[in-house]
């Protein structure tokens, strides 16, 4: 298992450390497509917030990708377009799994976002 974290050493921003101490939502059952390497590739969402997430069952293609792409986040019906950036990653047995940032999330997220999270513990 391989754990690499994006962009080396680089301290975060305090900007930065403020998002990422959000609160995490759970989630099971949101699901996502991206292009990555010409290919398309679908995934499961492990967790959300407003300004980041984390995602499991990608292909090492993913890791080809430039710093940013695309995703498309699908709950009961409703598409999330949303831009991301690539944190890190880890190699797992069943596939890579990535924490990213949301790039200027839009309403849409922010209150699905705050929807999941009034019903989520801890």
């Amino acid at each position: 298992m391989q754990n690499t974290r994006v962009g080396g050493d680089k301290q975060p921003s305090d900007r930065e450390a403020d998002r990422r101490e959000e609160r995490r939502v759970n989630t099971n059952d949101l699901r996502f497509q991206t292009v990555a390497g010409g290919a398309q590739e679908h995934g499961l969402i492990c967790n959300i917030s407003t300004w980041g997430l984390c995602a499991m069952g990608l292909t090492e293609q993913v890791l080809a990708q430039p710093g940013r792409f695309e995703i498309v986040v699908d709950e009961q019906g409703v598409s999330y377009r949303l831009s991301i950036e690539l944190r890190w990653h880890v190699a797992l047995q069943s596939g890579v799994q990535i924490g990213a940032y949301i790039q200027n999330p839009d309403e849409a997220w922010r209150n699905l976002v705050s929807r999941r999270g009034s019903f989520s513990f801890g």
